[in-house]
């Protein structure tokens, strides 16, 4: 099984040096790879073309590894670490269906497609929108935010 995914990867990895493929290159050749279709165990069920995760999981698994193996350092793992979950998360998305996930991929190359995920950092964390009270800083942390939420917190009065 390793071998048939990593005859898959090999169709779809970059040669040593190049450039890692973006979202919707590596898409365009996973559409034409018959190995990796193979792997992936696509097949037409109901008038729509599904794909296995099993195998799907397995051929992330090995350009995971292929890359690292590429790319050695810290900054290249985390970058294909974030690849493998962005790829993991497209594939849940996509209900399993080949033509659902193939078109995810594509449009997150192109600028005019869907709206881009939010900036994630080197852990693949999505970034958080700023608020006012991760803006605020120190002691009166809580009282910014209720002041951006539109009014001053009441204080309850202290008997004496």
């Amino acid at each position: 099984a390793w071998a048939a995914a990593a005859g898959a990867a090999v169709v779809t990895l970059p040669a040593p040096g190049d450039a890692w493929p973006d979202d919707a290159g590596l898409a365009a050749a996973m559409a034409v790879a018959p190995d990796l279709l193979r792997l992936l165990d696509v097949h037409e069920h109901g008038g729509a073309r599904w794909f296995r995760q099993e195998g799907f999981e397995r051929w992330l698994d090995v350009m995971w590894a292929a890359g690292r193996r590429q790319r050695p350092g810290a900054g290249p793992a985390r970058a294909l670490s974030a690849w493998r979950r962005r790829w993991a998360a497209r594939m849940r998305a996509s209900g399993y269906r080949w033509s659902a996930l193939l078109e995810d991929a594509a449009a997150a190359g192109t600028t005019g497609g869907r709206a881009r995920a939010k900036p994630s950092d080197a852990w693949g964390r999505q970034a958080k929108r700023p608020t006012a009270r991760r803006r605020a800083v120190g002691k009166n942390a809580k009282a910014a935010a209720s002041d951006a939420a539109g009014g001053r917190r009441r204080r309850r009065k202290r008997g004496g």
